[in-house]
C-alpha cells in the first residue's frame, strides 16, 4: 500500500503516477525535499532516466543534486534569470557566488 512506503518511495511513486499520463514534459518541484540520504541516489537515477524520453524541468534547492543531474541550470534571483548554462559554468560564475554566498564571501557585505 502507498501509505506503507517510505517518504522517498512515495515521492518516486508520485513521479510514476505523473508518467502514467504519458506527458512529453514533466515538472518536478523539489522532488528530493524531506528525503533521507538513503533515498537520494534512487531519485537522482529516476530523474536521469526521464530525460531520455521527456523534457524535465526541475525546481530544486539541493545544489548537489542540481549540479549532478542537470544539462542546463537556470539561476534566478528576485524573479529574474541571473545566469543560465551548463552546471560547471554555473558553479564557477561569480554572479551566482555573490548572489547566493554573498555574506560568506564578502564578510557580510553584499
Amino acid at each position: 500500500a502507498a501509505g506503507a512506503l517510505s517518504h522517498g518511495q512515495q515521492r518516486r511513486l508520485e513521479v510514476g503516477m505523473a508518467l502514467a499520463a504519458q506527458p512529453r514534459a514533466i515538472f518536478l518541484d523539489e522532488p528530493t525535499s524531506g528525503m533521507g540520504v538513503d533515498d537520494l541516489d534512487e531519485m537522482k537515477q529516476l530523474i536521469r532516466s526521464l530525460r531520455e524520453d521527456h523534457t524535465v524541468v526541475l525546481i530544486e534547492h539541493n545544489m548537489g543534486i542540481v549540479m549532478d543531474i542537470s544539462d542546463t541550470v537556470t539561476v534566478m534571483q528576485q524573479g529574474r534569470v541571473l545566469v543560465e548554462g551548463p552546471p560547471r559554468a554555473i558553479r564557477d560564475d561569480e554572479r551566482v557566488r555573490t548572489a547566493y554566498l554573498g555574506n560568506m564571501i564578502t564578510g557580510g557585505r553584499q
